[in-house]
């Protein structure tokens, strides 16, 4: 489905979005996939497909995002419309059980996943430093009635919190795969060294990841290097390069992929912002040197500021022409009461203190009835660094603290309910 399908998809949150298995955070994360801002923001969608010759629109697929009350996933799935039938069809349905501690951090998670009528079920075990950081992740694969063990992931951590290795110790057959993590000095991740170790065989480099930044600290490019023979040299296989907005948000992401002998431009990602909102999303891909336009996607909001509508157009009679008539439309369920969406039409004023801010931010929030909320920091690649639940009363200014001293100088967004504003790490 052009655009929506072919955006990355790399984060962890992402990853359990499209494929229903949680996998861990890298260090140094990519912009969402514009699929998973709509799982994450909404409650799911219908999407359709106009029939021009009988000027219709017809169903297409059935999406269902829905939360448990900590904001974590509890069910994800997607079913596709039967035009012979006239019923939906289940193709992937994911659901999540999970448990939580004192300090609302997930200690165990379940997860069964059906796939086109296959079903299976997985179960991920964590444990952390006193510090709240992830110490050890276990993964499960059931078989049969029970649970047996596929993987220990182990995490070690500098004096500055900064997570320096990842060891993930594969059980049948035994191999382990280690990760080394390096900085600079304001605190951002530089290179990421992935090196597998067989059993009985030495330590091998297989790839590396070298990540840029503009001097006002958001991501500007992602090299990706690949050892294709074990012991060889490592082969430039991928780059990414972002642009920003004045205000911090992502203007253009372009895609570079090894073809023969070098790299070439594949793919374009325009984004477009109406008074500070994401309106539309254009792709243009690239073939034989030549451009392409391939999806655009233009977004409507309700009076709330969340999503109403989406229209997707495909490129039209020209190569950089687009069609005057959206081939598909995305009708959203808006998010109401579950997880982390719970209190979005409560939180009424957002504001923080100092800005910038050097170690410790005094947030004040005001609410139009008794409630909680989660207030989420993000980098301006939209990666989620901290979240916090805040209790407020109505008609009384909440005021909390967020330590940020271990975060990089740089943008950062804070966000609360529908309220978003911009804070400087200095």
């Amino acid at each position: 489905m052009g655009l929506l399908l072919s955006m990355p998809s790399l984060t962890s949150a992402q990853d359990e979005l499209a494929s229903g298995i949680p996998f861990y955070k890298p260090v140094v994360e990519l912009p969402l996939a514009f699929r998973d801002i709509l799982r994450t923001e909404t409650e799911g969608w219908t999407r359709e497909e106009f029939i021009a010759t009988q000027g219709i629109w017809r169903n297409v697929e059935l999406a269902v995002s829905s939360r448990d009350a900590f904001g974590g996933f509890s069910e994800l799935s997607t079913a596709y419309w039967d035009t012979a039938n006239s019923f939906w069809e289940n193709n992937y349905k994911a659901e999540y059980s999970s448990i939580y501690n004192s300090e609302s951090l997930v200690e165990e998670k379940e997860l069964e996943v059906n796939y086109t009528g296959t079903n299976f079920k997985v179960k991920t075990v964590y444990t952390y430093y006193p510090n709240k950081k992830e110490k050890q992740v276990d993964f499960y694969y059931q078989v049969g009635s029970t649970y047996t063990p596929e993987s220990n992931r182990f995490l070690l951590y500098d004096a500055n919190n900064k997570r320096r290795i990842d060891s993930v110790v594969y059980l049948n057959p035994a191999s382990k795969i280690i990760t080394y993590y390096t900085y600079d000095n304001n605190g951002r991740c530089t290179e990421s060294v992935e090196r597998n170790v067989p059993q009985r065989f030495g330590v091998d480099t297989i790839s590396q990841s070298l990540y840029e930044y503009y001097t006002t600290g958001e991501l500007k490019r992602v090299i990706s290097l690949y050892n294709f023979n074990q012991g060889g040299p490592l082969v430039k296989i991928g780059m990414k390069e972002y642009t920003y907005t004045q205000d911090g948000k992502i203007d253009k992401v372009f895609d570079w992929y090894r073809q023969n002998s070098s790299l070439e431009l594949f793919n374009i990602y325009s984004h477009y912002y109406t008074a500070s909102k994401l309106s539309a999303i254009t792709s243009h891909y690239f073939q034989a040197g030549q451009e392409n336009y391939n999806d655009s996607i233009v977004l409507n909001y309700l009076p709330n500021n969340q999503y109403d509508t989406a229209k997707i157009y495909r490129k039209g009679a020209t190569p950089i022409s687009w069609a005057t008539t959206p081939m598909h439309r995305m009708i959203f369920v808006p998010a109401t009461t579950t997880g982390i969406n719970k209190a979005k039409n409560l939180v009424t004023t957002l504001k923080a203190y100092p800005n910038p801010v050097t170690n410790t931010l005094f947030v004040q929030l005001d609410a139009a009835t008794n409630g909680t909320t989660d207030l989420v920091l993000t980098d301006i690649t939209g990666k989620v660094l901290k979240t916090q639940t805040v209790r407020f009363i109505a008609g009384q200014t909440t005021t909390t603290e967020l330590q940020i001293d271990d975060l990089a100088t740089g943008i950062y967004m804070l966000r609360a309910g529908n309220n978003t504003i911009k804070v400087i790490k200095q």
